[in-house]
């Protein structure tokens, strides 16, 4: 969906700038972040912002990140779901399991999965517990925690 004046609404004094807002000039909508006449649009400028009522909120993140192909929105909600999965693992067990071992943990329960995953796609087995899928998604959750540890951001 496009942003029109229809579909979106001017923000007011003090309300926050997110990352998919749009600045609005001459008619056209820029979003926050990208280039306009040279100049990077970064929410200082003395310009009407304006906020998409009518999107879902993941569509308008990818039209914000510029992601446009079909496969390229549908990792992004998948992503999303997973993070969800991962910070409610997060709550449950907390992060000492993880910051003990940093990245070699990591490492260990990556090739554990990659072993389960390898034993049952080889053998065309069904899983008794986890899910494949479930597997697959843990293995993208360990990928972005070991990213984590390796910019010591992992608490």
């Amino acid at each position: 969906m496009n942003p029109t004046l229809e579909n979106t609404r001017l923000l007011g004094v003090g309300e926050t700038l997110r990352a998919n807002d749009y600045i609005l000039i001459d008619e056209d909508f820029i979003p926050v972040g990208r280039e306009h006449t040279g100049h990077i649009v970064n929410g200082d400028e003395d310009f009407d912002f304006v906020r998409i009522t009518t999107i879902d909120p993941l569509e308008a993140l990818a039209d914000a990140y510029g992601i446009e192909t079909e496969m390229g929105r549908e990792a992004l909600r998948i992503a999303v779901d997973n993070i969800q999965v991962m910070d409610s693992k997060q709550r449950d067990y907390g992060s000492n399991n993880i910051a003990a071992f940093g990245e070699y943990g990591v490492l260990v329960r990556t090739w554990d999965k990659v072993s389960r995953l390898k034993n049952l796609l080889q053998n065309n087995s069904e899983p008794k517990n986890e899910s494949i899928e479930d597997s697959w998604l843990d293995l993208a959750n360990y990928a972005i925690i070991g990213v984590l540890c390796r910019r010591n951001l992992w608490k």
